[in-house]
Formats: C-alpha cells, sequence, structure tokens
C-alpha cells in the first residue's frame, strides 16, 4: 500500500497528472519496492476519489497522460476504489471517461452525505451498469462524509465493516487469471 497526497487546487488537471505519476513511478521502481507492475489499484476518499476514478478511466487519453518524467511508462489500473468521490471537477466529469473496458470499481458512498450527495455515486453506479464495467456499490443509509472501513468521522460504528468488502474486492481484481485483469 502506497499513499501520496495532493496539493491545493492547481491548473484544471494538474493532480490528476501528478496521480498518474504515481502510478508509473511504482511502476519503474516496482523492484525496489516489491511490487507487482502488472496489478495495481487506486483508491480515494473525496478529491482523492475523484482523482482514483480518472486514474483508472483515462489511461492513454492525449491531454490526460504526463509526459515526463517517466515516457513510455502506463498510468493504467486494473481496479478502482472510490469513497464518497464527486464525479466533476474544473469540467472534468469523470462519467464522461467511462468505457466499456474501464477497470472495475468498488463505490463506497455515505447516504446522508452532504459534502458529495449520494447522487453522484448513484450516477456512476448506473453508468458503469450501461457500460458494462464491473463494479459494487454500497450506499450506507445514515452515513455522512469522511467515514473510514469500519467508523465514521466521529469514531461512530458503521452499520458494516467494509474492511472485508474491500479486501474481497481487491483480491478479486489483483489476482491474475478469469477473475482479475492485468492492465498494464
Amino acid at each position: 500500500c502506497v499513499s501520496i497526497n495532493h496539493g491545493p487546487d492547481h491548473e484544471y488537471k494538474t493532480d490528476i497528472l501528478d496521480c498518474k505519476n504515481a502510478v508509473r513511478f511504482l511502476r519503474a521502481h516496482a523492484t525496489d519496492y516489491h511490487i507487482d507492475p502488472a496489478h495495481i489499484a487506486v483508491c480515494g476518499g473525496s478529491a482523492g476519489g475523484y482523482y482514483a476514478l480518472m486514474v483508472g478511466f483515462t489511461a492513454g487519453i492525449p491531454g490526460l497522460e504526463p509526459t515526463e518524467p517517466y515516457p513510455g511508462i502506463s498510468s493504467a489500473v486494473c481496479a478502482v476504489v472510490d469513497f464518497y468521490g464527486p464525479m466533476g471537477r474544473r469540467g472534468l466529469r469523470v462519467p464522461d471517461f467511462v468505457t466499456a473496458g474501464s477497470p472495475p470499481v468498488l463505490i463506497l458512498q455515505g447516504g446522508a452525505d452532504e459534502t458529495v450527495k449520494p447522487d453522484n455515486s448513484i450516477e456512476l453506479d448506473h453508468v458503469l451498469t450501461a457500460k458494462g464495467v464491473a463494479h459494487r456499490f454500497i450506499l450506507l443509509p445514515g452515513v455522512g462524509h469522511s467515514f473510514r472501513l469500519t467508523t465514521t468521522w466521529d469514531d461512530k460504528p458503521l452499520s458494516q465493516d467494509l474492511g472485508p468488502v474491500l479486501l474481497g474486492f481487491l483480491n478479486r481484481y489483483l489476482q491474475p487469471g478469469p477473475s482479475g485483469s492485468a492492465h498494464n
């Protein structure tokens, strides 16, 4: 597991390019960090969920791929986990980039989220279904923004432990073979 941070708002696509360069860095240094470069997933919450989705859905799209410092190294991923991410920022909408070949997605959304309304995740669920993209959508009733795998932001327990859900999803889609995909 590797954690990256994004900075304050930049030019509309800088953070997306930075996140893609993080994936490319992992591939370029896979041996150093004992990473299987053919099996990488991205995960993020809130704005990080948006960036994870954009990394997952925009691999190879001109203008949304960094040219440096890792030319020729792919930013494609095998799976995406979205914790309550918005569907658009700076004019780039996640649903506009979903294709039948998009990586599988786990969507985790609080039903009482006032920061990123559940309608965002519901829209993504519909688009992924229409495009035939493997995904799972979990809407947690009464839960607001910024929850964790077992608790809310104020340490109240969730009605469901999301740890096994997350690990099951990653195990399914990061394994080589028929159920996992290996995007490079």
